[in-house]
């Protein structure tokens, strides 16, 4: 008996699909559903936090050295600096829900560490000229996810987009 959709698993806020042509992730929350939406209109998502964070520590630095708040003012802007720093680091991250197979240059795969981190698996791609990373969260383990975690990583190996 043949398997005729795609292959999916489970992350941790959605799933993936594997297609023969491309890979969809697919996110069920309303925050993944705006980030999709704004990748949608060529904006990337990593963008928007550190762009209303860099304002609102911008608002807060102003209306801090208007009350004389030296201190604050101070604080507020090396803050600011912060998200500018964060903006700049991670430019390449995308929030992409479609990433056709044949801009995929690599998919690693990063095992859980049990009581510090979930598994991963970061896709790198190149839609144009610039790299890209995708990075999926798998369940933890309190859901089965050290099983769910190796479905992912066989069914991204038996895809060969996983090397060995």
């Amino acid at each position: 008996m043949s398997h005729s959709g795609p292959k999916s698993f489970s992350l941790k806020k959605g799933n993936c699909y594997l297609y023969p042509d491309r890979i969809t992730i697919q996110r069920t929350d309303i925050q993944g559903k705006f980030l999709s939406f704004m990748e949608s209109k060529g904006i990337h998502g990593a963008y928007i936090y550190y762009v209303i964070a860099f304002v609102g520590l911008l608002t807060a630095t102003f209306l801090t050295r208007l009350i004389d708040n030296y201190f604050l003012a101070f604080f507020f802007a090396i803050s600011a600096l912060g998200a500018l720093y964060g903006l700049w680091v991670n430019r390449q991250i995308s929030y992409a829900t479609h990433i056709p197979r044949a801009q995929i240059e690599s998919v690693a795969y990063a095992p859980a560490v049990q009581g510090v981190s979930r598994a991963t698996l970061s896709i790198l791609f190149r839609p144009k000229k610039r790299l890209y990373r995708r990075k999926l969260i798998l369940p933890n383990a309190t859901h089965q996810g050290t099983s769910l975690a190796d479905t992912a990583y066989w069914m991204m190996r038996e895809e060969g987009l996983i090397q060995a």
